[in-house]
């Protein structure tokens, strides 16, 4: 599973995630991505997690691999639910407002859900 944190500089402090269940797994952070950057960024991806950067049915056209979005912390309209909707994608919120540590917990327990077939603060 290929994970890219799209804009791990808006976090707040230094966005330090906790590894996950998988066995195997490849985990890229940038401080930060332009949405006409995500296709680049994004192309091998299973799951993209976003703090603040939009993403919109165009970016996520080319994206073949990617099954889910974590958006780390509230932000649900920063998401084209409707074209993820379409293509099958899976999006996931982390509810509420906290600290960085708590969110990057948060987002990786919504991911390794995820792998297990689990639904865990699923939008869509």
């Amino acid at each position: 599973m290929n994970v890219v944190v799209i804009d791990a500089g808006r976090l707040g402090e230094e966005a330090e995630f906790p590894p996950l269940e998988a066995a195997k797994f490849g985990w890229v952070q940038y401080p930060e991505t332009a949405p006409e950057e995500l296709p680049e960024r994004c192309w091998r991806s299973h799951v993209i997690v976003t703090a603040t950067t939009p993403i919109g049915a165009a970016q996520m056209a080319g994206l073949h691999n990617l099954g889910l979005i974590a958006i780390a912390g509230p932000g649900r309209e920063l998401v084209d639910l409707e074209a993820a909707r379409a293509r099958g994608i899976g999006v996931c919120e982390v509810p509420g407002e906290s600290e960085t540590g708590w969110i990057c917990a948060q987002v990786v327990a919504n991911i390794d859900a995820f792998a297990r077939g689990e639904r865990r603060n699923r939008i869509v």
